[in-house]
C-alpha cells in the first residue's frame, strides 16, 4: 500500500512512533525515525532494520518546536528521497517538569508543556505543508492521546525513561 512512499514519524524512537516505523516498512514504505534524541533515534534505526531485515529507515535529527529545524529536515530529506509523500505527527515535546504532581504544576510549566506540544504539532504541520504545496501533494496524519479523555494505564511505561510518570501515579486530595 505504501511502496516506495516516504513517511516521516515526529517522535520515531517513541514506543507508538516504533510502531508506525514497523508498519511503513511491513507496507513496503520507507520510513523515517525522525527525533530531537539522536542517540535513541539511531539505535532504534538500527535495532528495526536488522529486525526487519530493511534498508528502509532512516533517521533524522528534528526539533518540531523549531522552525530551522524543521527546515533542515524536510531539505534534507527532498535532496536524499527527492519528495516525501507523508508527515506522521506523533511527537510528544515537553519541558523537565512535565509528569510533576497535579498539585505540583505551575502555570508557566502548564503554558510550556501546552505551547512545546501544540506548537510542535502546528508548525510542524505549517512546514510540511509548505513542502506539501510546492511538491503538489503531500499527507499529514495527527496523533493524539487517548489520555485526553481517560486516565492513564501507567503500567505500559514500565521499564521506559518515561519522566516523573510515578509522580501522578496517584492524585489524591
Amino acid at each position: 500500500m505504501l511502496k516506495d512512499n516516504v513517511v516521516v514519524v515526529t517522535g520515531g524512537a517513541g514506543l507508538i512512533g516504533q510502531a508506525f516505523v514497523k508498519a511503513i516498512v511491513e507496507s513496503n514504505g520507507i520510513a523515517i525515525i525522525s527525533d530531537v534524541n539522536r542517540e535513541s533515534g539511531n539505535d532504534v534505526k538500527l535495532k528495526l532494520s536488522k529486525e526487519l531485515n530493511t534498508k528502509n529507515i532512516d533517521f533524522v535529527y528534528l526539533d518540531i518546536t523549531s522552525k530551522e529545524s524543521l527546515q533542515n529536515c524536510i531539505k534534507y530529506l527532498d535532496e536524499t528521497y527527492s519528495k516525501i509523500d507523508a508527515l506522521v505527527n506523533n511527537a510528544y515535546p515537553r519541558n523537565k517538569n512535565y509528569g510533576n504532581h497535579f498539585f505540583d504544576v505551575g502555570y508557566d510549566d502548564f503554558v510550556e508543556n501546552t505551547g512545546l506540544n501544540l506548537g510542535g504539532y502546528f508548525m510542524a504541520s505549517q512546514q510540511f505543508s509548505c513542502y506539501f504545496k510546492r511538491q503538489g501533494y503531500g499527507n499529514i496524519i495527527n496523533i493524539s492521546s487517548i489520555y485526553g479523555v481517560v486516565a492513564p494505564e501507567f503500567r505500559i511505561y514500565d521499564k521506559t525513561a518515561q519522566i516523573k510518570i510515578s509522580s501522578i501515579r496517584s492524585l489524591s486530595v
